[in-house]
């Protein structure tokens, strides 16, 4: 049985559109399981070691990430087994329904249903007033499209399911590990480094859109403090600009300089969420199909 990547990758999308995995079936449950076992298990030495330590761990899930992915595409030659093994672990590489349903559920004017759904994509105080938790919803939106969405099909276009997979180790292992207080400043220093790089070249695509489009600097409209990932500004910044809104995290970042957003802003977020979604699917699927893309694994 043979299939071109990407009649795998449409079903893959297809599938993702309707059903998300349960945790326990999900290769990024696994993998994040995996980290979070030897972060437990390391005692924190408070010196070079800790960085030492946190490096392994984060190469050891994405070289399992890198060999799951090339076994499974080796196992493309069993016929219908190797396909379904490959659409299994492709579309879990990658979340458009998820990220659309999280972003909707934000889309509510009841105060106490609105807290409960943002404090499902975001960690942070959700005693704000309601205008800063759209504000949140949007944010989370925006910088998930390229954690969920584009990151990981620009790596699968590039190098195949194991460079899907890789990436999302990458995001994974940062998504856990990679933050800058003293637990993990050393611990998770590898993985923060790597997903940033991993995200350079996909975040910046938001930044060509919002150059194309407006044809003017991002400095101007971003006044950052603190906690605000700097790959993550671009696609917000697109976001805020779209919208024509200001997105405030409280004490740590403004970006755009419109009003705050409500509830009509997050259902537009929504519906530009599906469309730069499945835009950028028809832009991989395009050039998978002429260009035999992927043409490794």
């Amino acid at each position: 049985m043979v299939m071109e990547k990407w009649m795998l990758l449409i079903i893959s999308i297809i599938i993702d559109a309707f059903y998300e995995y349960p945790n326990f079936a999900h290769p990024t449950v696994w993998v994040g399981k995996i980290i979070v076992y030897f972060d437990k298990k390391y005692k924190r030495k408070g010196n070079e070691y800790d960085f030492i330590a946190g490096s392994l761990v984060a190469t050891f899930a994405y070289s399992a990430a890198a060999l799951i992915g090339y076994a499974v595409c080796k196992a493309l030659v069993f016929g219908l087994f190797g396909v379904i093994l490959y659409i299994f672990f492709l579309k879990s590489t990658f979340s458009v329904g998820l990220l659309i349903k999280k972003v909707r559920a934000c889309g509510v004017d009841d105060e106490e249903i609105l807290k409960k759904n943002v404090s499902e994509i975001v960690s942070r105080n959700i005693n704000v007033g309601k205008q800063y938790l759209y504000s949140a919803a949007i944010e989370s939106g925006a910088e998930n499209l390229v954690d969920s969405v584009v990151s990981p099909l620009f790596y699968f276009l590039i190098f195949g399911l194991p460079g899907a997979m890789v990436y999302r180790a990458i995001n994974t292992a940062d998504n856990l590990i990679g933050y800058s207080d003293v637990k993990y400043k050393k611990f998770g220093k590898l993985a923060a480094l790597v997903d940033y790089a991993a995200n350079y070249l996909p975040a910046r695509l938001f930044l060509l859109v919002e150059y194309l489009i407006y044809s003017s600097g991002i400095n101007k409209d971003i006044r950052i403090k603190k906690g605000l990932r700097i790959n993550g500004k671009y696609p917000m910044l697109l976001f805020a600009k779209i919208l024509n809104v200001r997105l405030v995290k409280k004490g740590y970042y403004v970006i755009g300089s419109g009003k705050l957003p409500d509830l009509n802003d997050v259902k537009k977020a929504t519906l530009y969420l599906i469309l730069l979604s499945y835009v950028f699917i028809l832009i991989v699927f395009i050039l998978s199909y002429v260009y035999s893309l992927p043409r490794w694994c």
